[in-house]
């Protein structure tokens, strides 16, 4: 009933939806459908549909059109477009098909006229029958069909003569990651275009159905268990791609191109076959009910010559297109155990407690306990994890590694409390543990001074905020650790080359950096140069941090980080990027590509 609804009234006289978008049943369900925005599904505005179609189809078809100087061409074009196929595999209400189809019909009638007017008259033959989709709403295909025909009724209304009548757009209820889409559009040519905007659910927001559909399409995919929802599009088209001259645009999460996913992802996507960017848009901010980022990517099984990088707009053939959308060769961040450079000092956790909170201590606690017990100050140690060092906030911990405690009653009522916890747990090993009670479960204390990095920290900051610590400090699990790190760790790990690095590599938590040992640093590059100038700037930036009232964090917070503070970092960016000996960087994006090339040299 809703399609006859919308038909009755375009075969009517004149009335608003002969002007309303064709989009606006699907625009309707958007806003009141919660169900399918829960589970990551967004309908598209116009305005991002182009950033896919036009790159992939429709900017090459307006410059064939422009440039065509003779009926001859023309007609040649004109069979063109009535060959090519438009195929949305999670086509929602058809946001994506309809603005295809309407871009395809304004080319034609363009077309039409120019033969017209060089006395070759032709007829329309772009039609719905291009259009195929897949979606697993039977509410979202009715409303995409009515919006289909309400477009062709628009379109016909301007136009010398009415579309094909009797063809109609192939759209199937289906679950795209469950069929095989050779059965959906045949044969793909050079005249295949697939095109959509498949659900952005994470790995922790999946359904029970979406995880199974995940395990289905990246079944035997090493680390696929960190992948997005909208990477299973991405697996399925790189297959339905293969062997074949036919490309792809996908709007996606920017997460795919960043972070822990992008090893694992293109190490998938070309496990079976080759698998390249034609082109991709650069991240740019979609508000779609909560502002999230978003790239566009262009898949094929041939390789571009060159690709195209669209930055802000602005597309720019590029030697090379990185998985990570920069201009640097094509290599993937995998997890590695050991650092990239032998010299490189490692890094680790810090000490996991697994004491069901009694061998840790607030600031309240450390000090009732030392008030009635002072000889308790031996075992009573700083503690430091991610929070205590962005925030400032007091820990304390019980240290109980020489005799003595034991004749503290209320260390030994709090060791006691860890041994009948861990004896109650199920885990073989954490049960093995309450045998030595007093311990951390995991002990990896410095013995000598060292650096601390934050597991977590806020996008916002201008720095990645590092701090050092004496031995006597107990480190956290919470924070990685760099032990024997001087000032040159110091000056590079809180530059701003390596926070575009970590911005570009680390995985997300929220709106903050999941620093990585295994990924973020133990792939980073550091430089070759001499270290004076660099060792000189963090000690200008270490006296510029002090006698400010404000935590680590808000330091480098851009609301509340002092101008001293400022100026003293741009010394200390300006003397890590020359120890590199690199070429002026001006960006962020030109910032990773130099590292992405210099860790490309390093591991061959």
């Amino acid at each position: 009933m809703v399609r006859e609804h919308w038909l009755g009234a375009l075969t009517g006289p004149p009335g608003p939806w002969h002007t309303a978008p064709p989009t606006l049943l699907g625009d309707q369900l958007s806003a009141t459908d919660t169900g399918r925005r829960e589970h990551g599904v967004h309908y598209t505005p116009p305005e991002v549909v182009a950033r896919a179609l036009d790159p992939l189809l429709l900017d090459a078809l307006r410059a064939e059109l422009s440039a065509a100087r003779s009926p001859a061409a023309l007609e040649a074009l004109h069979s063109r477009l009535a060959r090519i196929r438009l195929f949305d595999p999670a086509c929602g209400a058809g946001h994506f098909l309809v603005e295809g189809y309407r871009a395809l019909r304004a080319l034609e009638a363009d077309l039409l006229q120019r033969l017209e007017t060089a006395g070759r008259p032709s007829v329309p033959r772009v039609s719905l029958g291009q259009l195929h989709g897949l979606e697993r709403d039977p509410l979202a295909v009715a409303a995409a069909r009515a919006a289909l025909d309400i477009a062709r009724a628009q379109t016909d209304l301007g136009s010398p003569a009415p579309s094909l009548p009797l063809a109609e757009p192939h759209l199937h209820v289906a679950n795209a990651l469950a069929v095989d889409w050779r059965t959906v559009v045949s044969a793909p040519d050079a005249e295949t275009f697939l095109v959509g905007n498949p659900p952005f659910a994470g790995k922790k927001e999946q359904t029970a159905e979406q995880k199974t559909d995940m395990q289905r399409v990246w079944a035997g995919a090493r680390g696929a268990g960190v992948l997005d929802y909208v990477t299973a599009w991405l697996r399925l088209a790189t297959v339905y791609l293969r062997g074949s001259a036919a490309t792809a645009a996908f709007v996606t999460t920017s997460s795919v191109a960043q972070g822990e996913q992008v090893g694992v992802l293109w190490r998938g996507l070309r496990a079976d076959g080759p698998a390249f960017l034609r082109f991709a848009h650069a991240p740019f901010a979609w508000t779609a009910d909560a502002t999230v980022h978003v790239v566009v990517l262009g898949l094929s099984a041939q390789p571009a010559a060159p690709p195209v990088l669209i930055t802000d707009g602005a597309p720019r053939p590029v030697p090379h297109l990185s998985p990570y959308l920069v201009d640097a060769p094509e290599v993937l961040v995998l997890p590695r155990t050991r650092p990239l450079q032998p010299e490189t000092r490692p890094v680790h956790y810090g000490s996991f407690a697994l004491d069901d909170g009694q061998l840790t201590l607030s600031a309240a606690e450390r000090d009732a306990l030392l008030a009635d017990h002072p000889e308790a100050a031996p075992y009573v140690r700083r503690f430091v994890g991610g929070t205590a060092l962005l925030t400032g906030r007091e820990r304390a911990c019980l240290w109980l590694e020489t005799d003595g405690w034991q004749d503290i009653a209320p260390i030994r009522e709090r060791v006691e409390a860890v041994r009948r916890w861990r004896e109650s747990r199920g885990r073989t090993r954490t049960v093995q543990l309450a045998s030595s009670p007093h311990r951390f479960a995991e002990q990896r204390q410095p013995t000598t001074r060292w650096l601390a990095l934050p597991t977590v920290s806020s996008e916002r900051r201008l720095a990645v905020p590092v701090a050092f610590f004496g031995p006597e400090v107990i480190a956290s699990n919470q924070v990685y650790v760099v032990e024997g790190a001087g000032l040159w760790e110091l000056g590079v790990l809180s530059s701003r080359l390596h926070l575009a690095w970590v911005r570009r590599v680390a995985g997300r938590l929220g709106a903050g950096l999941r620093y990585s040992a295994r990924i973020v640093y133990n792939n980073f590059p550091w430089p070759d140069g001499p270290r004076e100038a660099v060792e000189a700037a963090a000690r200008d930036v270490l006296v510029a941090r002090e006698g400010h009232d404000l935590p680590l964090g808000r330091l480098y917070d851009p609301a509340h980080m002092p101008d001293t503070l400022r100026t003293a970092h741009a010394r200390l960016d300006a003397a890590v990027e020359q120890a590199y000996a690199s070429r002026a960087l001006v960006s962020d994006a030109e910032r990773v590509a130099m590292l992405l090339e210099r860790l490309a040299a390093l591991a061959s």
